[in-house]
């Protein structure tokens, strides 16, 4: 068992040693957080009587797929004040609006285009390469900048692009770049990319959905749209 006395920087390094992650090791860490932001759980929020105070509040309410769903009233009656309460319900809201932002659908290339004006590559200076990762519904499960580059190109090697595909489970991708130029027009090695990285994609099972070319207003191309020869990849039989 982890000792409680553990401040909360010491757990997070614990808990990247892989015979620490058990159920009761995860629960514990969610104590020191939710102590840490109610802020009224005792002292020092994240030493050992805060924590012990946040794991009696997961027990009343429940556990930690209770605390996920919980009101600010059901986390008063838990034990929380009504200050803290409300904190810990903001927080848990932004928690769900970010998942819900990280798996939005990227089905579309207006979809790819919003995600990329969202997360500022359509207007950085220089050409910034990045993976959308897929589950198997076409929802973003994360995106990932491959490399950045220059103000007219980027170096892209495929081992980069697929690792971080393979290392967030997907099952699909959509790569994306911009052009600090303005013209959206894929270059000829925009084009032998697309073309390398979706045979790599084949003979890894992970497949490339779509490359989109973006630039900082709403001009973008799709070269699944405009070119979708390159997508297809003759099946041996």
């Amino acid at each position: 068992m982890m000792p409680l006395g553990m401040n909360y920087l010491e757990i997070c390094r614990a808990l990247s040693s892989d015979d620490l992650r058990s159920p009761e090791t995860i629960e514990l860490r969610i104590a020191f957080l939710l102590a840490a932001v109610s802020a009224d759980l005792g002292s020092g929020g994240c030493e050992g009587d805060a924590t012990a105070a946040a794991r009696a509040v997961l027990g009343r309410l429940g556990g930690p797929d209770a605390l996920a769903v919980a009101s600010a009233s059901q986390l008063e009656a838990a034990g929380l004040s009504p200050y803290a309460a409300h904190r810990v319900w903001l927080a848990l809201d932004l928690a769900r609006t970010l998942d819900a932002f990280e798996r939005q659908r990227v089905d579309t290339p207006a979809h790819v285009v919003l995600l990329a004006r969202r997360m500022g590559w359509s207007t950085a200076e220089q050409e910034t390469f990045v993976v959308a990762s897929l589950d198997t519904r076409q929802g973003l499960v994360g995106a990932d900048v491959i490399a950045v580059g220059s103000v007219n190109g980027v170096e892209v090697h495929p081992r980069e692009v697929f690792r971080a595909a393979i290392r967030r489970g997907a099952s699909g991708v959509v790569l994306l770049h911009n052009h600090p130029s303005g013209d959206p027009t894929p270059s000829d090695d925009d084009i032998d990319l697309t073309r390398r990285l979706v045979a790599a994609g084949h003979a890894l099972g992970i497949p490339v959905v779509d490359h989109v070319v973006v630039t900082r207003t709403s001009d973008h191309v799709s070269l699944a749209q405009r070119r979708p020869a390159l997508f297809e990849l003759e099946v041996e039989t």
